[in-house]
């Protein structure tokens, strides 16, 4: 949805295939001036209470939607709609309206698309394709809409269980057998029985709620804590336990299943099983639970012969 405002720039016709109707929130990006940027650049400490004070505004509303059906979620859902009011076509405008509550799947930021999508050059299409010729697009209403370029924007697969290269942990399992029935990790970070194993971005993380470059920079710090204890000689090998990582997901998920998350929508944030798979608490309280190294949280690992690498016919998962 992003990519309709920019294309309808430049396209004759623009046709945008809609599967299911998204909740679009506004999201100004105002150009700042130099006046504004010189002043940020002579005074840090506005610039570090400036982005603090955003941060934590943006943090407060979120958290305080996901968890509950208070002011904030009210305020995000009177955002929505009011932006959605922008389309005076009637029918337009029922075509683009969700059936599920706004932050149930992930929230579409754009103060642009809802003036794009009314373009004389642009058109909504709501019908299933059925097929891709070399013309153009079929509906499954029969229409042939011709095509010179096709934009695919259907989505991203978010799971970590097939991102990863084939690793083996102690006992000889992959990660992916490990991961079979239920993805899990110790603090979205480590996996039992894969030492010395660390992963960005992982299971359960707020990759949905807050800013990503946050939420990797909390996981960074804590690895280093770990990599700074195994260069002073504390152990070798080590992995998360098995016991204390069940506890820890079981509270998460015990948390998540009052969150918007479970209001009635299938969305990426669910797991196979129906369960949300991110973060359900605050962003404090993610900083909160990686501030400290628990190594009693861990089991010693450095006796076993395997180590958990990947095999010779992987390459190495690189970040993007």
């Amino acid at each position: 949805m992003q990519t309709i405002p920019p294309l309808s720039n430049i396209a004759s016709s623009l046709y945008q295939f809609q599967r299911t109707a998204q909740w679009v929130a506004p999201a100004s990006n105002p150009a700042y001036s130099e006046s504004h940027q010189n002043l940020l650049k002579r005074f840090p400490l506005l610039n570090k209470i400036y982005h603090h004070g955003f941060r934590i505004g943006f943090e407060l509303l979120t958290a305080g939607a996901i968890r509950k059906d208070g002011w904030q979620r009210k305020m995000v859902t009177k955002a929505c709609r009011k932006n959605l009011e922008q389309v005076t076509d009637l029918a337009l405008r029922e075509k683009l309206t969700p059936d599920y509550q706004p932050m149930c799947k992930r929230l579409i930021m754009s103060s642009e698309y809802y003036q794009a999508i009314q373009k004389p050059n642009v058109e909504l299409v709501t019908d299933k394709i059925v097929r891709i010729e070399p013309k153009g697009v079929v509906t499954e209403a029969g229409r042939l809409i011709e095509l010179d370029v096709i934009a695919l924007a259907t989505g991203f697969y978010p799971g970590v269980d097939k991102q990863l290269p084939q690793m083996e942990g102690v006992n000889g399992m992959t990660i992916q057998q490990a991961w079979q029935d239920s993805v899990d990790a110790y603090r979205s970070l480590a996996v039992p029985q894969f030492p010395n194993f660390f992963m960005l971005l992982g299971p359960n993380c707020p990759v949905g709620n807050f800013s990503v470059i946050s939420v990797a920079e909390t996981q960074v710090d804590y690895i280093l804590q770990f990599i700074n204890q195994h260069i002073k000689g504390t152990f070798k090998a080590m992995s998360p336990k098995q016991d204390v990582t069940d506890q820890l997901n079981a509270e998460m998920k015990a948390a998540a299943r009052n969150t918007i998350w479970t209001t009635g929508c299938n969305s990426w944030y669910l797991d196979k099983n129906g369960d949300p798979i991110s973060w359900p608490w605050s962003g404090r309280q993610y900083r909160k639970h990686l501030k400290e190294l628990r190594l009693d949280e861990y089991v010693d690992e450095s006796s076993e012969p395997n180590a958990t690498q990947p095999t010779p016919s992987e390459e190495p998962a690189t970040a993007h």
